[in-house]
């Protein structure tokens, strides 16, 4: 059997060669093939119909501080069926 000298500095240019042209047909591939993504109009439309929201404040400031002033003066008297109604439909909904 017969085994020539491998010239190690020679592989290794080869090895470094090949492995540059591959990183660079991938870079290539990479930048032919950039994911893009669009938002329809819709979409957009739901973003700043959802940020509106998200801005709102949880309840109506001005309609708990009128009920808590009538509730302070007496003047709140709430009837009983439509306490009871309240009840029901928000059991309903849930």
């Amino acid at each position: 059997m017969n085994i020539d000298k491998v010239n190690s500095a020679n592989m290794a240019s080869l090895y470094q060669k090949n492995n540059s042209e591959r990183v660079s047909a991938n870079q290539k591939i990479e930048s032919e093939y950039r994911d893009i993504v669009t938002i329809s109009a819709s979409g957009n439309i739901f973003k700043e119909a959802l940020k509106a929201v998200q801005e709102m404040p949880d309840f109506r400031a001005d309609k708990v501080d009128e009920l808590a002033s009538r509730i302070k003066s007496g003047s709140y008297k709430p009837e009983e069926y439509e306490i009871a109604n309240k009840i029901i439909e928000s059991a309903i909904i849930e």
